[in-house]
């Protein structure tokens, strides 16, 4: 064998090594059959004891010719390689809905579809972005006056997303393909010029000598060593929203701050943040203000910030262990479970002017979700009024009418709402 294809299938068994992934471990490459992806896919095959698993997404928008004759080459490559190949195909129509819905571009559509497809895979996501990937995006986010974090680029391992090809170029990986015999496809698309990658990519690259495409590399590799030596919080997933050690946040530095609360949000909002919004959600923090947009919803306690998704609309009959929005009605035994009179009941969102009779006093719903700092609730009307209030899977107390309160009704059954997974957004 050639010593440049040792080299190659030595660089990834290196990156490999360095991030302690064993051989046997199951890798899904994010396959599209061109030739990066193909060349990640046969080194794999090769380095790994585990044959690795090809995921090609079809997202119907190109002309079903040019995808069909894609998709059965894809099929000849990995039989040939003696790999899986998985193929997921989004709905006619799919990612243009997602487009209009969130008034974003066909691109960001279609990676966000993409992505959630592989975020429900069960192992190590490898992805075949290599050394020209890396200098289109530090040069992209010069250019659009990016925060100093994202000039870090396309990071080498982030949660079970790998790229083994980071420091490989392009045209090494197309050399590889071709000395191993193996025919890739071509995405028509990426010859148009209608977004500011292939711009940069057909335009701008060509005309940087090798010098200044490692200095934009450079500049990631800095960034990215000094993102991994500061502390940057993490936040526990609660099912329904997500939350942040207030006290640990407010002991951080700027710059551990501001990428804290970038990787927060980003669970609900792909938009870019400016920085007056970042320096406005501080100080709300630092205040424990709400925070309320289109986007997502920020609460603070004294010892915990939180993040919801937007206000939803929803009001059904359930029975027991019907899921809705990421929740499930069920029976338990909980003691924040509540006693309910069987089914002749409404579950739906809370709204303004609620009321509910508790053993104290009369009293408004928007009340108690003030005082627990959560910003919606369920609430369980029958023909009398609201007769229950679910709060616990949004962080805070259930509450039951004096009707039902427990002590009158200790034989009866008891019935709560909690998180039907443990979403990931």
């Amino acid at each position: 064998m050639e010593l440049f294809l040792i080299d190659l299938e030595l660089k990834v068994n290196s990156y490999l090594e360095a991030y302690r992934i064993a051989k046997d471990e199951k890798i899904y490459v994010a396959f599209s059959g061109g030739a990066d992806s193909l060349a990640l896919l046969a080194i794999l095959s090769k380095v790994m004891t585990t044959p690795p698993i090809a995921v090609y997404v079809d997202h119907n928008l190109r002309n079903r010719a040019e995808l069909d004759l894609e998709i059965q080459r894809n099929i000849e490559n990995c039989h040939k390689l003696g790999c899986k190949l998985i193929i997921h195909t989004l709905e006619q129509g799919e990612v243009n809905k997602l487009c209009k819905a969130d008034r974003i571009t066909v691109e960001a559509a279609a990676r966000l579809l993409r992505y959630s497809y592989f975020d429900s895979l069960d192992s190590f996501v490898a992805t075949a972005h290599n050394y020209d990937d890396q200098v289109e995006s530090v040069f992209m986010r010069l250019l659009s006056g990016s925060t100093f974090q994202s000039l870090a680029g396309i990071r080498r391992k982030r949660g079970k997303y790998i790229r083994p090809l980071l420091d490989i170029k392009k045209s090494d990986i197309e050399s590889y393909c071709l000395k191993n015999n193996l025919t890739f496809s071509y995405d028509s698309t990426n010859s148009q010029l209608f977004c500011l990658r292939n711009k940069i990519r057909h335009l701008v690259a060509p005309a940087l000598n090798d010098e200044l495409k490692q200095s934009l590399v450079n500049i990631s590799n800095n960034i990215s060593a000094f993102l991994d030596r500061i502390n940057i919080l993490a936040s526990s997933n609660k099912g329904f929203y997500r939350t942040l050690d207030r006290k640990e946040f407010l002991s951080l530095i700027e710059i551990e701050a501001d990428i804290t609360i970038l990787n927060f949000i980003s669970f609900y909002t792909q938009d870019r943040v400016s920085k007056r919004e970042l320096e406005s959600i501080k100080d709300n923090i630092k205040k424990k203000k709400a925070i309320e947009n289109n986007d997502y919803i920020i609460t603070c306690t004294e010892s915990e910030i939180r993040i919801y998704p937007p206000k939803f609309y929803y009001s059904a009959r359930l029975r027991v262990d019907d899921e809705f929005m990421g929740l499930k009605f069920i029976k338990s035994d909980s003691k924040d479970a509540l006693v309910l009179p069987c089914y002749d009941f409404i579950i739906r969102v809370n709204e303004e002017g609620d009321e509910i009779e508790t053993v104290k006093a009369r009293t408004k719903v928007k009340d108690l979700l003030s005082a627990m700092k959560i910003p919606y609730c369920l609430v369980v009307c029958s023909k009398e009024g609201i007769v229950g209030v679910f709060a616990a899977c949004f962080g805070g107390k259930n509450r039951i009418s004096k009707e039902f309160y427990l002590p009158n009704y200790e034989q009866h059954q008891r019935y709560d709402v909690i998180s039907s997974t443990l979403l990931e957004f």
